[in-house]
């Protein structure tokens, strides 16, 4: 009889336990999803903020090569020869070639800092969860 009753109690013992380990990951299942919608907002937020930020760069930047390229006009029409035109022109070159490397890094910097902004939601939601 004793026999009888402890295979019972095992199977049940075991079947506890197995609902219980799979309880655990199952409740942390439930708050990622949970969690999941309003880090999706976050990072569409994230990403929204950093085109606005990124086109306003961009913008700056246009403004800029226009300011100083009407500047250029102006002093290349005051020229007094031939001679100085060319040296304006090469000096003009110059700092287009050096400001645009500045510009495109700067651009390339800020695009990867925007989109790491827009991923940590997401990947704080998937490290809380590791």
């Amino acid at each position: 009889m004793t026999s009888k009753t402890t295979k019972p109690a095992a199977a049940k013992s075991a079947i506890q336990a197995g609902a219980d380990a799979v309880q655990q990951p199952l409740a942390a299942t439930r708050e990622i999803a949970g969690n999941l919608g309003s880090a999706l907002t976050d990072s569409g937020k994230a990403y929204y903020a950093g085109i606005m930020a990124l086109g306003r760069t961009l913008g700056e930047f246009g403004r800029e090569t226009l300011n100083e390229a009407s500047e250029h006009l102006r002093q290349t029409m005051s020229a007094k020869n031939v001679r100085e035109v060319a040296e304006m022109q090469a000096a003009y070159a110059q700092r287009r070639v050096d400001m645009s490397a500045t510009h495109a890094k700067e651009f390339i910097d800020q695009a990867h800092d925007k989109s790491l902004d827009v991923i940590a939601p997401i990947s704080g939601l998937l490290n809380k969860a590791a």
